[in-house]
């Protein structure tokens, strides 16, 4: 797999610390940040990706492309300069838009970046500091959210860390449209498979794909949770690619040309029998989307 290197391989740290802190602060005296789930079982399932936020300083746009590609609608009455937007899919709450400053001279931060559920988000940040990793944003609270933390990794890759005052989502199948599946792209899968395994008691089940190495896949509570490869994109930073489920990946990456975004990798039927493709959007966001089953 070998699609075109996407912006997020040219993003600096000490720019994504900035904007982030900026983003972050904007957010948290926001009441539009939704509990994961409205459930009242109060059932956690740590291991589980539960959240999917785009950080960008295109709002509106972002808005624009991902109803047209998608479907996906947005918080009613929620304005473009909103430093939080909740992103509904068939009524239902998915996934988050996060606006970030857009500094003159400074590169721009535009991506999606995972939430992980965790029983304890500070004992999660030490573990992930005592592997090599980077601690962005400390554990503070969001209201109904509950409390959110964001690191890197120690191969580089952003992700969030969340305790859900309310718990988290229900294990179901998605929809079309909806988040299918989660992939950490990295440099360094043995580094990264075995910082995850240590920091959540992942089962992990690797398997040799050719032309790609070895493909191992997170579990916990029995379910399959993400899965981590060797990064197809030469020189990129690491990077948790979202997968989203579609009927048709060329005509999806045809919309998303459409649109203004462009096809990073076109189906090809040497990669998962020409089911997958990787788009951007305007701005540079990259997602993978994939028809399901293949």
């Amino acid at each position: 797999m070998s699609p075109t290197r996407p912006r997020i391989g040219r993003l600096r740290a000490f720019a994504i610390l900035a904007v982030l802190v900026t983003a972050v602060a904007g957010c948290s005296g926001s009441g539009s940040i939704p509990p994961l789930t409205t459930d009242t079982s109060r059932t956690w399932r740590e291991g589980k990706v539960v959240w999917r936020d785009l950080l960008t300083h295109d709002v509106a746009g972002s808005k624009q492309f991902y109803n047209a590609v998608f479907g996906w609608d947005f918080a009613e009455g929620s304005r473009d300069d909103a430093a939080y937007t909740t992103i509904y899919h068939r009524g239902r709450p998915i996934g988050g838009i996060v606006r970030v400053p857009r500094e003159e001279g400074k590169p721009s931060v535009h991506q999606w970046v995972i939430s992980l559920s965790v029983p304890d988000v500070k004992q999660a940040l030490a573990a992930n500091e005592t592997a090599g990793g980077k601690t962005l944003v400390p554990a503070r609270g969001f209201g109904e959210r509950g409390t959110v933390a964001v690191v890197q990794d120690r191969t580089g890759a952003l992700v969030a860390f969340v305790r859900a005052k309310s718990g988290d989502p229900d294990d179901r199948e998605a929809a079309v449209g909806d988040w299918l599946w989660s992939e950490l792209w990295t440099p360094d899968p043995a580094q990264a498979t075995e910082q995850y395994r240590a920091l959540l008691g992942y089962e992990v089940k690797s398997t040799p794909i050719p032309g790609v190495g070895d493909y191992s896949v997170l579990r916990s509570q029995g379910a399959p949770r993400a899965g981590i490869m060797k990064s197809p994109v030469q020189d990129a930073r690491a990077y948790w690619m979202p997968y989203v489920r579609v009927e048709d990946p060329a005509v999806v990456a045809k919309q998303a040309a459409k649109m203004g975004g462009k096809a990073l990798l076109e189906p090809r039927a040497d990669i998962r029998k020409g089911t997958v493709a990787v788009i951007a959007d305007p701005a540079g966001g990259a997602l993978a989307v994939q028809k399901y089953p293949l």
